[in-house]
């Protein structure tokens, strides 16, 4: 009986939905407080993605990565798209959605970033491109066998272990030698 009991609710049980991608949006420097509302209502709307609330990224941290990425210049520019990465994977957020005057981009994982896409007017949408890049799923983080490590002979332990037996085997060799000719003195009073 229990048996079936345990089958019928392994065969009724929903199967847990994927997890959606999570993805922040920010203004660096887009003039339009429209444009930005527009966008974060569009990405709010789509069912595909899940945008982070301003509960979990607050409007003062938003202000306080908006000025430090302003003071280290334009978004394409790799040191900003490196702070960006650092604050995603702290967030704990799979892409970042950037305004800026020259449009949308995507960046996610890594250096990866897509972009300029256009801002949607007052009746446009996003473009299919761009949504597509905000679902796609985020590879999956493989470890290499042998990892970033440094090669033995990079290492200060091995070193000194070379030195304390090169260190020994040349005082062993010191004392273990005999004196093959000694010069003897005898002196008589």
């Amino acid at each position: 009986m229990s048996n079936l009991f345990f089958l019928v609710l392994v065969f009724t049980t929903p199967p847990t939905p994927e997890p959606k991608p999570t993805v922040a949006l920010i203004n660096l420097d887009h003039p339009g407080a429209g444009e930005f509302a527009r966008v974060q209502t569009m990405l709010a709307l789509q069912p595909a993605i899940r945008l982070l609330s301003e509960t979990e990224f607050k409007p003062e941290q938003q202000a306080s990565l908006k000025s430090t990425l302003q003071a280290v210049a334009a978004y394409p520019d790799p040191l900003v798209r490196a702070v960006l990465e650092k604050h995603r994977v702290h967030l704990k957020i799979d892409r970042w959605v950037i305004l800026t005057v020259r449009g949308l981009y995507v960046q996610g994982p890594g250096e990866g970033f897509s972009g300029p896409f256009a801002v949607p007017g007052p009746k446009g949408r996003l473009s299919e491109a761009f949504l597509l890049l905000l679902q796609k799923p985020q590879p999956p983080v493989r470890r290499s066998s042998t990892g970033d490590l440094a090669p033995f002979y990079r290492n200060w332990l091995f070193w000194t272990g070379v030195g304390v037996i090169v260190g020994g085997l040349t005082a062993m060799s010191l004392l273990a030698q005999e004196p093959t000719d000694v010069d003897v003195h005898v002196f008589r009073r």
